[in-house]
C-alpha cells in the first residue's frame, strides 16, 4: 500500500537505524511529535529500544531488530521496516559502534577485528541502508530523504578510538 507523502508535514515513514537510545531516540520521538510513523531499529539494545517505541506519540510505529554489519542483515531491516511502514520516505543512519583501541594497548589481532567492526557499521552498512532505501524511494516514485548523522570525530580526531573517527 503506498500512501501519500508529505516530505515537509506529517504521516511520513521514518527508518531511524540505532534508535534505541540517544540522539536516535531523540530523533524518534520527534519525528512521531510530527505525526509520522517511526520503524526504531537496534542492534542489540532491545530493552532500550523497546522504551523508545513505548515512548513514541501516535501510532504505527515498529521495532525493527538487526545487524547491520551484514549486507544480508541491512536487507532484512530495510525490508522488514518498509513492509511494515508500508514503504520508507526518510532514512535516518544514525547507528554505528565506538569500541576503544588505543594503539598502544590493542593487540594487532583485536585492532584489526575493532577496524572491521567499524567500516562495517558506521561506513558500509550506512552505504547499504541508503541504497535500500533510495532504491524503495525511486521504485514508489514518491522521492524522499535521507540524513546521515556524524560526528565531532571526524573533524577532531579519536587517539583511543581511532576507527570510530575514521569512519
Amino acid at each position: 500500500m503506498n500512501l501519500p507523502v508529505n516530505l515537509s508535514g506529517t504521516g511520513r515513514r521514518v527508518l531511524i537505524s540505532g534508535a534505541s537510545r540517544g540522539l536516535g531516540r531523540a530523533l524518534a520521538r520527534a519525528f512521531a511529535e510530527n505525526g509520522d510513523r517511526v520503524a526504531v531499529h537496534y542492534g542489540s539494545r532491545e530493552e532500550d529500544a523497546r522504551a523508545t517505541l513505548d515512548s513514541l506519540a501516535g501510532e504505527g510505529h515498529v521495532l525493527v531488530g538487526g545487524d547491520l554489519s551484514d549486507p544480508a542483515g541491512a536487507a532484512d531491516v530495510a525490508g522488514r521496516a518498509a513492509e511494515a511502514l508500508g514503504g520508507i520516505d526518510v532514512l535516518v543512519n544514525n547507528a554505528a559502534v565506538n569500541q576503544p583501541h588505543p594503539l598502544a594497548d590493542t593487540p594487532y589481532e583485536e585492532w584489526a577485528a575493532l577496524w572491521q567492526r567499524h567500516v562495517s557499521v558506521n561506513l558500509l552498512a550506512t552505504a547499504n541502508l541508503s541504497h535500500l532505501a533510495a532504491r524503495r524511494m525511486i521504485d514508489q516514485g514518491t522521492g524522499g530523504r535521507i540524513v546521515n548523522i556524524g560526528s565531532r570525530g571526524a573533524f577532531r580526531g579519536e587517539p583511543d578510538h581511532p576507527a570510530y573517527g575514521a569512519t
